[in-house]
């Protein structure tokens, strides 16, 4: 399956957690695809995704434009579908579907919430949470697998 997204989006970026950097590294070597890898991890041999952000000073974040669209139903994201009837295929979001999903989806007022989602970058609900917390300028917790003492550390650790 990696093969198959590999040849079919030929990524300039790659963001993934530390434990499938191997993986990842060998099929772009096997595809001929090269691009950049940054691992959601606090540590690792790749770049992090703390330190990427970390690269760009205040005034450069208080300076940054969006590219503008001519219209919003160009494309924003292409999200893989489980693959139950054969390979994934490509599910196009449009920047009009996700800002309206991201809208729906942003419920909470004010600032500084911590928002905890199980649901992973794969799920267009995970997606949907952290850009939420993005826009509202909330925090989105990134856990790995629901359990019941990994919720409970969690919610003792943000309260």
């Amino acid at each position: 399956t990696a093969k198959h997204f590999m040849t079919l989006t030929k990524p300039k970026i790659v963001f993934t957690d530390e434990a499938y950097t191997k993986m990842i590294g060998e099929v772009a070597v096997e595809c001929n695809v090269n691009f950049k890898i940054i691992v959601f991890d606090k540590k690792s041999n790749y770049e992090t995704f703390g330190n990427a952000l970390g690269k760009f000073t205040r005034s450069e974040v208080e300076g940054f434009q969006c590219t503008q669209l001519s219209s919003m139903n160009e494309p924003a994201y292409i999200e893989y579908t489980s693959g139950s009837t054969g390979l994934p295929k490509g599910a196009l979001h449009s920047h009009k579907s996700l800002f309206g999903n991201i809208m729906n989806v942003n419920t909470f007022s004010g600032h500084n919430h911590v928002i905890l989602c199980y649901s992973n970058l794969c799920w267009i609900t995970g997606v949907l949470c952290t850009l939420s917390a993005i826009s509202s300028y909330n925090t989105r917790v990134m856990a790995k697998a629901f359990t019941p003492e990994n919720m409970c550390q969690i919610v003792e650790k943000y309260k």
